[in-house]
């Protein structure tokens, strides 16, 4: 690429990304009127990568997507909802509770935490900038996903490539944002930096989650820890996208949360974002699918009783627009939605009779009698995916749940809770949780990252939870996650002084600049 053609593809791609984030911010300033802070920000993060990905997916249908062709679109629906704006329906959301701020003591220790994570994630992608993607899943399927996407424009018909294997019905909610920078630039440079972005954005929702309660710091530690572990370590510089559903349901549990706080009913504004969130996330990995259909669910409980069919109804569209076209897709081809099951009990279910992935399939499910994989493979897998304190750190994630499924917590806090329970049950009968030769499941390991969700879900609900329960209470678990930092954080045992300059000084910059944007 020449220096000419590089300016030009970066100016297009700062307009790309101006013209999504205006998007958002319009249709966020309708659905979520009076709405300020982070909060908001989730919600037009989620609604600006809807209209990112809405685009991609109406050319790409015919086969038309291409960098300009969607630069183009773009543009013309950022300019027509700024134009007509004013005669956009605004729908009924009630302003965000006032709460009160979490200590300033309790704001540095969460923060300081959540940039340690930080700097040892931005350490993984400088890594990654000297070798490229070179993980297996990156350069197996998502990588040529995207890459298929790029070089067709076309996202309806099925990239086979890996046609022994059924991973080409995988969903590409998240590929197809890599696809975007392909096309921008011909080449995956801006892959490597896209799970920072990712990262980010699910402490930004995490903070969002503890904030009605006092204990935002809390919910980003926690989050911060499981995100940094080595279980979720190969996200950095990778096109894997656990880290991508992951913050797809935090936002949604964050709008949720935020609009239900002090008891109130959530309204049509706040159901759709979280709707869409949740169909976004099922549009990016399948084990995502009960988790959203948990988060639909409970829109519909929260809402007015007057008003539940209809926010139920807004909600199903919400939700299949933001990941129904991969099913849609994987019906037509192969008169299944989800190609992976062919029998639900005696029904018999059409569709490709193949294996999920290149290694020997096994589930978690499938060992749970077995003692010895148990106490041999299970037990130090855990220590090896979360550190030698992963004994606390389930118990603090175990916390999280219990303390919002008690009846006083509310329906929202439930909600996210039950959210954590689905995503505990996609882990434990994925077939993949623990593949490898029977009795011997040596992908235990980097099967933990369909766990990893779940542990993300319920230590930012430990925040929401923990906060209600007085000072001495939320520095009790402060203190806890601050001891399990050092030993959960994946800080590289092979990185040389520049990997550990790149981790300090990031994670120095952006401690300093989350205590001033916090106004500590």
């Amino acid at each position: 690429m020449s220096f000419p053609g590089y300016l030009v593809s970066c100016l297009g791609t700062l307009t790309g990304l101006a013209a999504v984030i205006l998007t958002g911010a319009v249709l966020g300033s309708r659905l979520l009127p009076g709405w300020h802070g982070p909060v908001a920000w989730t919600g037009v993060g989620v609604l600006a990568v809807g209209a990112a990905i809405g685009p991609a997916l109406a050319l790409g249908t015919f086969g038309l997507l291409t960098g300009w062709s969607w630069l183009l679109l773009t543009i013309a629906i950022a300019a027509a909802i700024w134009r007509f704006q004013e005669r956009l329906p605004i729908a009924r959301a009630r302003s965000l509770p006032y709460t009160e701020p979490a200590t300033p003591g309790l704001t540095m220790v969460g923060t300081a935490i959540a940039a340690g994570a930080f700097g040892a994630f931005v350490a993984g992608v400088s890594i990654r900038l000297g070798t490229g993607m070179t993980g297996f899943d990156s350069t197996w399927y998502h990588g040529p996903f995207a890459a298929g996407i790029a070089q067709s424009g076309d996202t309806w018909s099925l990239h086979l490539l890996a046609p022994q294997f059924l991973s080409w019905f995988y969903p590409q909610n998240s590929e197809v944002i890599h696809s975007l920078g392909m096309m921008a630039f011909g080449n995956d440079l801006l892959s490597i930096f896209l799970n920072l972005g990712w990262f980010s954005a699910c402490l930004l929702a995490a903070w969002c989650i503890g904030r009605p309660y006092g204990a935002a710091p809390i919910s980003l530690a926690g989050v911060a820890l499981i995100l940094g572990s080595t279980a979720m370590a190969d996200q950095a510089g990778e096109a894997r996208n656990d880290i991508v559903g992951t913050f797809f349901l935090l936002a949604a549990l964050a709008v949720m949360v935020n609009a239900a706080a002090g008891g109130r009913r959530i309204t049509l504004g706040p159901a759709l974002v979280v709707t869409l969130a949740a169909g976004l996330a099922m549009g990016t990995k399948v084990n995502f699918v009960p988790a959203a259909l948990v988060l639909l669910a409970g829109t519909v409980v929260l809402s007015e009783p007057s008003r539940r069919i209809r926010n139920g109804l807004a909600g199903c569209g919400a939700l299949l627009l933001g990941g129904g076209y991969w099913y849609l897709r994987n019906l037509t081809h192969s008169g299944n939605p989800i190609p992976w099951i062919n029998h639900i009990g005696p029904i018999t279910l059409p569709g490709p009779s193949q294996d999920v992935g290149g290694r020997d399939a096994g589930s978690v499910w499938g060992y749970l009698a077995d003692t010895d994989v148990i106490r041999h493979w299970f037990l130090p897998g855990f220590g090896d995916g979360f550190g030698s304190g992963w004994i606390l750190l389930g118990i603090l994630a175990i916390a999280g749940l219990v303390l919002c499924l008690d009846r006083n917590s509310g329906p929202a806090r439930r909600t996210g809770a039950v959210v954590g329970l689905a995503l505990v049950l996609a882990w434990l009968v994925a077939p993949t949780s623990a593949s490898g030769p029977s009795g011997e499941p040596n992908g235990f390991v980097s099967g933990l990252r369909y766990l990893a969700p779940a542990l993300a879900v319920c230590l930012a609900l430990l925040g929401s939870g923990i906060g209600q329960r007085g000072s001495r209470a939320r520095w009790l678990v402060a203190g806890a996650l601050l001891i399990l930092a050092p030993v959960t954080i994946a800080f590289g045992d092979d990185w040389d002084a520049k990997e550990w300059l790149v981790a300090f000084a990031s994670g120095t910059l952006f401690w300093v600049a989350c205590l001033i944007g916090l106004g500590v």
